[in-house]
């Protein structure tokens, strides 16, 4: 319940901000093309985190990011 809860929470987050950041373009007067461009950007963004996310809690985090091992050997 918790995870969904926390989902709902996610999307709501990326709503908000595509919404005041592209609410922000428009009051700046840029283009349809700048418009679009903040979009991938914080796209991007927020599908980078939820890789990150998942990875980490899927236990893949390991792999993908391996910890510096300290052996002397």
């Amino acid at each position: 319940m918790l995870v969904i809860i926390f989902v709902f929470g996610i999307v709501a987050l990326f709503g908000l901000f595509i919404y005041i950041f592209i609410n922000g373009a428009e009051q700046m007067g840029l283009s349809t093309t700048g418009q679009i461009a903040i979009f991938v950007v914080v796209t991007g963004i927020f599908a980078w985190l939820v890789k990150r996310l998942s990875d980490v809690f899927s236990g893949m985090s390991r792999h993908w990011f391996t910890e510096e091992a300290d052996d002397d050997n």
